[in-house]
C-alpha cells in the first residue's frame, strides 16, 4: 500500500476521470483522509484487474463502505472475489431467464398453430379446468394475513438494537435472518404480530434489511418498525425477555405475554447482552427447556431468529414442546454427535468413522465389527495415528 502511494502520489492530483476506473461510481467523501485512501484503492483495483484477478465490474457504495473497513489486501481481495461470483451468478440466471423466455415463446407459437388445426389442446387459455393463480394475487392474500393479525394476532418483538455487539458478517447474516423471519411469518396460517422495535436505518443490518425489503416503509406494507424500543411501545407488565443466559425456564407458552426475541448473532463471543438488558428494564426472562427434552451434544445453545420463530408458532398452535423442538438443528444433538464423525482425509474424501471405531474394549469391538468397519479402519491407519493424533512431532521423535 505504501509504494502505491509513494508511485502513484503526484498522479492522484490529475483529474478524476483519468484515474477512476470507468466500472466504479465517483465517491466524495468528506473526511481527506478517508478520500485519500479511497482514490488510492480506486487505484489498487485497476492494478487487480488488469493483472487479470477476479474483480466486479461495478461497486455499489454499501461494498465501497466495506473496502475501506477491510485493512489488508489479502482481504479486499477476497471480498472482491466474493463480490465477483455474485455477479457471475446474477449473470448466468440473466442468462438462464432469456432462453427459458425464447423456449417458452417457442412452445406458445406451436400450440397456436394446433388451435388454428382446430386440434383439442389442453393448457392456460384454451382448455382447463382451473383458473391461473397470479403471484400478485398470492402476495395480497398474505398480506392480508398479515393485517389480520395486526388485528387479532399475539405480538411478537424483535429487539433490533445489537448491532455495535456484531461485525460486518454478524450484521449480515443477521438481516438475513431477519428477512427469513418476516418471509416465514407471512407464510404462516396464522402469522404473529411481529414488531421489530430499535431498529436503526443507518446500521449495518438495516441497511442490508431495507435493500432486500424495500417497501418495508411504505404506508401500504403490513410490517411494524419502530425506532423506538418495546418499553415504550408495549406494557411492561406483558413483556417476557427470551435468553439463553437465564436460569428460567419457559415451562408453559403464554398466549397473552408479548416475547422478545434478541436479534444478535455471536459466533466469536456468547457473551450475555440479553440477559444485561432483560435486567436493565427489569424485565421477565425465560429460556427454552432445551436440556429438558433434548440430549445436548455440542455448539452453544443461541438458536437463529426464524427458528426462534418456527419454535414459538409452533407451540402457539400445538403447546407441544417435543413437536415444536424438532425445529432445532439436530447436528447441535449429541446422539447425532456420537453416531459418525465426519473426517477429511489427505485426498478430500469424506470417511465416516463410527464410535465403535474408537472402543478399547475388545468385547464390544467384536460385538460390533463389520465388515465396513474394518475397512474403514484400514483406511483411516493409513493417514491418521490414534496415538499421535493432534501432535506433528510426536511421530517424528518415534522415529529417531
Amino acid at each position: 500500500m505504501l509504494r502505491l502511494a509513494r508511485y502513484f502520489g503526484p498522479l492522484i492530483r490529475l483529474e478524476r476521470h483519468y484515474l477512476r476506473c470507468f466500472s466504479t461510481e465517483p465517491r466524495a467523501y468528506e473526511n481527506a483522509e478517508k478520500d485519500k485512501k479511497f482514490k488510492i484503492l480506486e487505484l489498487e483495483i485497476d492494478i487487480m484487474r488488469q493483472e487479470g484477478r477476479k474483480v466486479p465490474s461495478k461497486l455499489s457504495e454499501p461494498e465501497w463502505d466495506r473496502i475501506l473497513e477491510l485493512g489488508s489486501v489479502s482481504a479486499r481481495r477476497k471480498y472482491l472475489t466474493f463480490l465477483f461470483t455474485c455477479e457471475m451468478k446474477n449473470l448466468n440466471k440473466q442468462k438462464k431467464k432469456e432462453d427459458l423466455k425464447v423456449e417458452r415463446d417457442e412452445r406458445i407459437y406451436e400450440r397456436r398453430k394446433k388451435a388454428e388445426s382446430n386440434e383439442i389442446v389442453y393448457g392456460l387459455g384454451y382448455n382447463s379446468y382451473f383458473l391461473k393463480i397470479y403471484e400478485t394475487t398470492m402476495n395480497l392474500w398474505n398480506n392480508n394475513k398479515l393485517v389480520n393479525s395486526m388485528l387479532f394476532g399475539q405480538k411478537l418483538v424483535i429487539d433490533c438494537s445489537y448491532d455495535e455487539h456484531m461485525n460486518f458478517r454478524e450484521a449480515d447474516n443477521c438481516a438475513k435472518q431477519l428477512t427469513y423471519t418476516f418471509a416465514m411469518n407471512r407464510l404462516s396460517e396464522q402469522p404473529f404480530d411481529l414488531h421489530y422495535c430499535n431498529f436503526d436505518r443507518s446500521s449495518k443490518s438495516g441497511k442490508k434489511m431495507m435493500n432486500s425489503i424495500p417497501t418495508m416503509f411504505n404506508l401500504d406494507f403490513p410490517i411494524n418498525v419502530h425506532e423506538k424500543s418495546y418499553i415504550d411501545v408495549f406494557d411492561k407488565s406483558r413483556l417476557v425477555y427470551l435468553t439463553p443466559h437465564c436460569r428460567n425456564e419457559l415451562v408453559e407458552y403464554n398466549h397473552d405475554d408479548i416475547y422478545i426475541v434478541g436479534a444478535m448473532v455471536d459466533k466469536e463471543k456468547n457473551e450475555p447482552h440479553s440477559l444485561a438488558k432483560a435486567k436493565k428494564y427489569d424485565l421477565r426472562m425465560a429460556k427454552l427447556p432445551l436440556d429438558k427434552y433434548l440430549d445436548w451434544g455440542k455448539g452453544g445453545k443461541s438458536l437463529t431468529i426464524n427458528q426462534m420463530l418456527q419454535i414459538l408458532y409452533e407451540m402457539k398452535e400445538t403447546n407441544d414442546w417435543n413437536q415444536a423442538l424438532r425445529f432445532v438443528p439436530r447436528r447441535k444433538l449429541f446422539k447425532e454427535f456420537q453416531q459418525s464423525h465426519l473426517i477429511k482425509d489427505a485426498r478430500n474424501r469424506s470417511v465416516t468413522v463410527h464410535k465403535s471405531f474408537f472402543d478399547d474394549d475388545e468385547e464390544l469391538r467384536e460385538k460390533k465389527s463389520s465388515q465396513n468397519s474394518q475397512k474403514e479402519r484400514k483406511h483411516f491407519q493409513n493417514y491418521f495415528d490414534l496415538k499421535t493424533w493432534g501432535n506433528k512431532n510426536s511421530k517424528n521423535n518415534s522415529n529417531r
